[in-house]
C-alpha cells in the first residue's frame, strides 16, 4: 500500500510498501523525502541483532533518534548516553554520532532533516548486502555522510 502524502502508513508497513534490511535491522520508511520536498525522512528501525553503524556525521543534516523498544547506547560528539523507551537525542549537523543496540531486540525511530540521500543510501546498502568497511565509507560519502570511526562497542553496564 503506497501512501499518498498526508495518508496513513499503517503499522508494519513502509510508505512505499517495500521495507528493507540494513545492517542489523529491518527498516520501514514512514515519511519519504519525496513527500516532503526533501525536508524530512523518517525510518522505523527494528534491530534484531546487537550492534550499530560506524561512527559518522552528516555535513548537511540533523539526525534525531527516538527509542521505541530496547536499550541503545548513543554517542554524540564523543559523549555516550544510554537510552531506553521514550528517550531521544539529536545528532546535530556536523557532529559525529553513533549508536548501538545493546539488547537482543530494539526499535529506534530515525529522523533526518533534511532528507538528503538517506533513503537511497539505506536501500543501496540493503541491496548490496555485506560490504567492506572501505566500501561502506565510500558509499556513505556518496550519500552525504562521513564515516569517522568504528561502531560503538557494546558495553555491559
Amino acid at each position: 500500500m503506497i501512501s499518498a502524502p498526508g495518508g496513513p502508513v499503517r503499522a508494519g508497513h513502509d510508505v512505499q510498501d517495500r521495507g528493507f534490511r540494513f545492517l542489523n535491522g529491518n527498516f520501514l520508511e514512514k515519511v519519504s523525502g519525496d513527500s516532503t520536498a526533501g525536508k524530512l525522512a523518517v525510518f522505523d528501525s527494528e534491530r534484531t541483532v546487537r550492534g550499530g553503524p560506524p561512527a559518522h556525521f552528516h555535513p548537511d543534516q540533523d539526525e534525531w533518534f527516538h527509542v521505541i523498544e530496547g536499550i541503545f547506547d548513543i554517542a554524540v560528539d564523543g559523549v555516550e548516553h544510554r537510552l531506553g523507551p521514550g528517550d531521544s537525542i539529536l545528532g546535530p549537523t556536523g557532529l559525529t554520532h553513533a549508536f548501538t543496540n545493546v539488547t537482543e531486540h530494539g526499535r529506534l525511530l530515525l529522523v533526518f532533516a533534511p532528507a538528503g540521500k538517506m533513503e537511497a543510501f539505506f536501500r543501496l546498502i540493503s541491496e548490496l548486502g555485506d560490504v567492506s568497511p572501505d566500501s561502506f565509507a565510500k558509499i556513505s560519502m556518496d550519500h552525504g555522510m562521513v564515516v569517522t570511526g568504528p561502531p560503538l562497542a557494546i558495553r555491559q553496564n
